[in-house]
């Protein structure tokens, strides 16, 4: 393997799989990191009848906002990536696990890796699991790093 694409919410479970894969994956690699975050152009005409939500100052207002925060989340993401892997960061706006497996055909990833926050199957029926998306949809490897209530995460193929 030469090329991972690493989803990355700023989350720790997201960190601990950087770690965890990074041990099965030895220097030189190329690590993709990818935050995804929401996009408030989508967001904008949830005001029904009575017209958007945002103005359109409020709007770029909040994506320059998601942008510094996006690069706070990648700059964590890479701190977490030891020296002699090559790292290239991406960003992305919509449906995360949608961005993930479009990513992951774009950067032709060796190994797609994501967390997993461990809800179980009421709450991802109906909250939905970017996890599960991905494992089902994307076309290449997929590694989940679960959570368990003890604190620990532990590695799961997909």
């Amino acid at each position: 393997m030469t090329s991972l694409l690493f989803a990355v919410d700023g989350s720790p479970i997201s960190l601990d799989a950087i770690h965890r894969a990074l041990t099965l994956v030895p220097p030189p690699a190329t690590v993709t990191l990818l935050h995804v975050s929401a996009s408030p152009a989508a967001e904008a005409g949830a005001g029904g009848i009575e017209g958007p939500v945002y103005t359109p100052g409020e709007l770029e207002t909040l994506r320059e906002a998601e942008a510094h925060d996006a690069e706070e989340v990648l700059d964590k993401a890479a701190g977490a990536v030891p020296s002699g892997y090559q790292v290239e960061r991406r960003t992305d706006e919509g449906d995360p696990g949608t961005a993930i497996c479009a990513a992951a055909l774009a950067v032709d990833a060796d190994l797609v890796v994501v967390g997993s926050h461990g809800r179980g199957a009421l709450a991802r029926m109906v909250l939905g699991s970017t996890s599960t998306y991905v494992v089902h949809h994307c076309r290449r490897p997929v590694m989940v790093v679960g959570h368990h209530d003890d604190g620990e995460t532990e590695p799961a193929a997909g």
